[in-house]
């Protein structure tokens, strides 16, 4: 279902986009951790239809919403957005963040992305108008070295940070808050190796998620 046909009680919502292909427990804890942090109760989950720098994905958009739809299911902090695989074009954060702010003009958004994201968020397609609309939340590893980050946005941050939640919650946009997430080092790409290698039973996605991969035979599960 469309985001416009979701009514949100709430007047902040976190925003969480990707390819999820698949999802996995380190998508789902990360952003549960932040919304911990930051007193969310709703967080938009949004599969991504085209991304634009993501040319391998594997699951069609069918298959990665229906997982997404199941997270949800799990998890009532999450709630699906369809709206990027709606689109036949790329799918831009900003343009998202601009129909969700139409959606719910009187809402303070809040977009989580991971650090692997962020050391180069200057680079993103118009990052000036996403910091307009949004609150950036970017979950840090353990121990984050601030070098990894590029120069530029190594500056937005010296400028943006905030580092409380408190101190967050007086803006409506333009503030970069950094939380330290357990550290749960896992990606798609290795979760679809692994797939590819075994039928054993993984951690790092949910046992819900891996009786869909099965059912489905994707990532060349059999």
């Amino acid at each position: 279902m469309g985001s416009k046909g979701i009514s949100i009680n709430t007047h902040e919502i976190g925003v969480f986009g990707g390819t999820f292909d698949p999802i996995h427990n380190g998508h789902i804890q990360s952003v549960t951790e932040g919304a911990r942090h930051l007193n969310l109760t709703k967080v938009l989950l949004l599969p991504a239809h085209i991304p634009p720098h993501k040319s391998n994905v594997i699951a069609s958009s069918k298959h990665r919403l229906a997982m997404a739809e199941m997270v949800c299911q799990h998890h009532p902090l999450f709630t699906c957005d369809d709206r990027e695989l709606q689109r036949q074009a790329p799918s831009y954060t900003i343009d998202t963040l601009i129909e969700i702010s139409e959606c719910y003009p009187k809402n303070t958004l809040y977009l989580f992305i991971g650090m692997d994201s962020f050391i180069n968020f200057t680079t993103w397609y118009r990052w000036q108008d996403i910091l307009k609309q949004c609150h950036l939340i970017v979950s840090a590893r353990p121990n984050y070295v601030i070098t990894d980050i590029n120069q530029e946005t190594q500056q937005l941050l010296s400028q943006s940070q905030v580092n409380t939640p408190s101190m967050l919650k007086k803006h409506k946009a333009g503030k970069i808050y950094l939380f330290e997430q357990s550290d749960f080092l896992v990606s798609s790409t290795e979760i679809r190796h692994q797939l590819q290698q075994t039928n054993e039973r993984l951690d790092n996605i949910p046992d819900y998620i891996a009786q869909y991969i099965k059912a489905h035979k994707l990532y060349q599960l059999t």
